[in-house]
């Protein structure tokens, strides 16, 4: 399972995130450049169009080693997921602070309540169909739209939900401080005011 990043067009995101189209117009110059040197004859040319071809190896090897904080958001959105999904609490609990509040069917619970909700869930897949994620500073606000398969508080079968989650960065983790659904069913889907 993989948390879909919004396609916010910065700087960040075309060079770390999403290169492709920058490495896709890189190879077309190298190519140009290659074609027409080789036919002119134009040796400076052809020597020249090896830099292209270098920015298209700096480009992945920057964009493999560098992880942005949405690229590492999104990692630990996965996981929270897995987490629910396989009913793993202790790593639910490592990324959902103790103190966060949750906002489900208009009650609020504590953490601790939403791990008996989970508890009680007998889910067999989560997909997350749709994202999005703002960062500002040390804090963030991630919107998804999740599709469960199982039985979640008591309506078996395949629910999409719309949840509103806000994040705040501790020590390097990303972690939920706030969790709310804010739709359930076509609504989720439809109704997104």
């Amino acid at each position: 399972m993989q948390t879909p990043l919004n396609s916010a067009n910065t700087l960040n995101h075309l060079l770390f995130e999403s290169p492709g189209w920058i490495i896709l117009g890189l190879a077309v110059v190298w190519t140009v450049m290659r074609l027409v040197g080789r036919r002119s004859g134009n040796v400076k040319l052809m020597r020249a169009s090896w830099l292209p071809l270098g920015l298209i190896v700096s480009l992945l090897a920057c964009a493999s080693l560098v992880t942005t904080p949405r690229e590492a958001l999104a990692k630990t959105m996965t996981q929270l997921l897995l987490a629910v999904e396989y009913n793993d609490m202790p790593a639910f609990r490592e990324m959902v602070l103790p103190e966060a509040m949750t906002s489900v069917f208009d009650r609020e619970m504590s953490r601790d309540e939403l791990e008996k909700l989970i508890g009680k869930a007998k889910i067999n897949d989560l997909k997350v169909t749709s994202s999005s994620i703002h960062i500002e500073g040390d804090s963030a606000m991630c919107m998804v739209i999740i599709r469960a398969d199982g039985s979640v508080a008591n309506a078996p079968g395949i629910q999409l939900t719309r949840w509103a989650i806000r994040w705040r960065l501790e020590d390097d983790q990303w972690r939920a401080q706030r969790l709310e659904c804010l739709a359930i069913g076509a609504d989720a889907v439809f109704n997104r005011d």
